[in-house]
């Protein structure tokens, strides 16, 4: 890993599309403790299925939103009373 690298130089992400846009987060790989992954999809990009992005740059990129984060929980039973 190349510390200077910017989030722009991993596969998938162009570097016009900056900070501040929508990922959804689906893992984490500690496999290598030193050298943490977030697993990401990136709907904004054609090869954001499955990204796996050094912790580091991950986080320097998501304080650029002050680390805003929406978390949902899906409701596997629907309440029979409400009209959707």
């Amino acid at each position: 890993m190349i510390s200077n690298q910017q989030l722009s130089d991993y596969r998938g992400i162009p570097a016009s599309q900056g900070a501040n846009h929508v990922v959804q987060i689906i893992g984490i790989d500690r496999s290598d403790p030193k050298h943490e992954k977030i697993i990401l999809n990136d709907p904004a990009v054609d090869f954001g299925r499955g990204l796996m992005v050094p912790k580091e740059k991950f986080m320097t990129a998501w304080q650029a939103s002050c680390c805003y984060a929406m978390i949902t929980h899906y409701q596997a039973k629907l309440d029979s009373h409400v009209n959707y």
